[in-house]
């Protein structure tokens, strides 16, 4: 047995295990419980925390969304915290809650001489919240008028400690911006499953609802204060750490909270950096083993491409036949996150992201615990 046999055995048996993964997260899936019908008479107080940091661009249209919401106004408050911006996001964010009268409402700015950073923005929000519940988004995020009424109405038929709800894009027009959403209705797809296999796997800050006093009791981020991103994942698993079967997936379209694409590869590439760069020091075994997985499958592929341009001792015809298969995996279970999504147009882009997938994976495993990387302007 040659080293290009021993390769192809090796990717062979790496993107099995990879396949069936993903087979099973389908199958857990469709285990996911229908969507609840909306609560008649809800009763629950919700506090929405909205941590922002250079957010003038966006801000105005978070704010008019939340205030439209179809929820008690006396069940509900919006708290903003502001991470010591350095553009008008403040202004404008006043400015618009004047507007909303109707709306229970406050701003609370961080001190540059005390903690400053999301968590710390979260943290003190929740600090002075009035809320059983509390709620988080970013200020680069808008959503449906039924998306608090959903995550209640789940809330009080579950009582969970924890409900985990997806992100999106919500509009899509160039190739860069089809294959992110793409790969964010796989990411929601995998979140919900992952849940139902009581193996959370991720959570996005987004759209995250937690018990108040769930926070308090696993003390808030004191666990992982020193990394900077991480206020979402890091929770849910510190408490289902302590409640196992306290944290579910709220399966409903009207839960799903809309975000922007990255622009740029630069500013994709700071995303992604920050997204590898806490996942080593996620507590959690399953994470570590997906990761070890996803990676491995796409960096032998990708290793395997290059093989077979470069090397003519290659078997190029079992090689296809491995990226093959895998790619028919990777079909089904995109087809079907898209097609529940109502974004079934985004398949077109299947076989170039596809490539692009091998390629930015097996480069943001190597990369993402290596250096440094921007967030709303901050260097970590």
């Amino acid at each position: 047995m040659d080293v290009s046999q021993a390769f192809l055995i090796i990717t062979g048996l790496i993107s099995l295990i990879y396949c069936i993964q993903f087979l099973l997260y389908l199958f857990y899936w469709k285990a996911l419980s229908k969507p609840i019908k909306k609560s008649p008479n809800p009763n629950t107080k919700v506090t929405v925390v909205v941590p922002v940091r250079n957010e003038e661009k966006n801000i105005e249209a978070c704010i008019k969304a939340i205030s439209n919401q179809c929820y008690p106004n006396q069940l509900f408050e919006l708290i903003i915290v502001d991470d010591c911006s350095e553009d008008k996001t403040v202004e404008i964010a006043l400015s618009e809650l004047a507007n909303q009268e109707h709306l229970s409402s406050s701003l609370i700015q961080l001190n540059r001489d005390e903690k400053t950073g999301k968590k710390a923005a979260i943290t003190k929000a929740v600090e002075s919240s009035s809320g059983d519940l509390i709620l988080t988004t970013d200020g680069d995020c808008t959503m449906g008028p039924h998306w608090i009424m959903s995550m209640i109405s789940c809330y009080e038929y579950n009582k969970p400690k924890v409900i985990i709800g997806t992100v999106l894009i919500k509009s899509e027009e160039t190739l860069f911006e089809k294959l992110q959403s793409i790969e964010l209705c796989g990411l929601a797809l995998v979140s919900g499953a992952s849940i139902q296999q009581n193996q959370p796997l991720m959570a996005n800050g987004g759209n995250l609802c937690y018990e108040k006093k769930e926070f308090y009791n696993v003390h808030g981020f004191r666990n992982n204060k020193s990394i900077p991103s991480g206020d979402d994942i890091f929770l849910v698993l510190d408490i289902h750490k302590t409640n196992p079967t306290g944290v579910v997936f709220v399966n409903n379209i009207d839960a799903v909270v809309f975000t922007k694409p990255q622009k740029s590869l630069l500013e994709f590439y700071h995303q992604r950096k920050r997204w590898a760069s806490k996942s080593a020091q996620l507590p959690s075994l399953h994470i570590k083993w997906m990761g070890i997985v996803v990676f491995g499958t796409n960096l032998l592929l990708f290793s395997g491409i290059l093989l077979a341009l470069f090397y003519n001792e290659f078997d190029v015809i079992v090689f296809i036949s491995i990226f093959g298969f895998k790619s028919i995996i990777d079909f089904i279970f995109l087809y079907i996150a898209t097609s529940y999504f109502k974004k079934e147009k985004l398949m077109v882009v299947f076989l170039i992201g596809q490539l692009i997938n091998i390629i930015h994976v097996s480069l943001f495993g190597m990369v993402g615990f290596f250096g440094k990387y921007n967030w709303k302007g901050r260097i970590h």
